[in-house]
């Protein structure tokens, strides 16, 4: 469950994490903002997973995250990313902090290592980790045949995002049980 709850956080990020540069190419501060954001609450949760931490709310994500042996360059990077500057300056922040979760992600053992570091998104001019290598070391690894065979949406706090069914286990129980079984969640709540 370990091997396949990380890969999905890491397809999360493998979809993402060229957009902030994509943004940034036809002027598009605001979103190059809002999507390097997204990427860094994923790199959070994904380093609390990395060290056997259920992520929190999410007030007190990079709290739980900093407090983490290790995390200080990454919470500095993160901070940085997310913070004033130029995308060029983004984009460097936020590959190290992804560098740096890869590598914890190799100290797992979990998976065969990856060693990702970033290179061009294609002919581009930026800069990308290419996580879905390390999604795919991981979900390579996963030995459970129901699980290896699912969609690599992860558990049920990785697909939805909303305090009133993650704060009640019986809504996001039924959630997770709709989303398994393909049907339609139409419970009463």
């Amino acid at each position: 469950m370990w091997r396949y709850v990380l890969a999905a956080v890491w397809t999360r990020i493998a979809q993402a994490e060229h957009l902030p540069g994509r943004c940034a190419e036809v002027g598009d501060e605001v979103g190059c903002r809002v999507v390097t954001g997204g990427i860094a609450r994923d790199v959070l949760r994904l380093g609390l997973l990395l060290r056997r931490r259920w992520p929190p709310y999410d007030k007190w994500l990079g709290t739980a995250f900093g407090r983490l042996p290790g995390a200080a360059p990454a919470v500095a990077a993160l901070a940085e990313a997310t913070g004033p500057g130029d995308w060029t300056r983004r984009q460097a922040c936020l590959v190290e902090a992804l560098e740096t979760m890869a590598r914890w992600t190799d100290e797992t053992g979990l998976a065969a290592p990856v060693r990702a570091r970033a290179g061009p998104f294609h002919r581009r001019p930026f800069l990308v980790l290419r996580a879905e290598r390390v999604a795919a070391a991981l979900r390579a690894a996963v030995t459970d045949p129901t699980l290896r065979d699912r969609p690599l949406l992860g558990a049920v706090d990785q697909y939805v995002h909303s305090v009133d069914v993650l704060s009640d286990a019986t809504r996001a129980r039924r959630v997770a049980d709709g989303r398994w079984s393909g049907a339609a969640v139409t419970d009463q709540w």
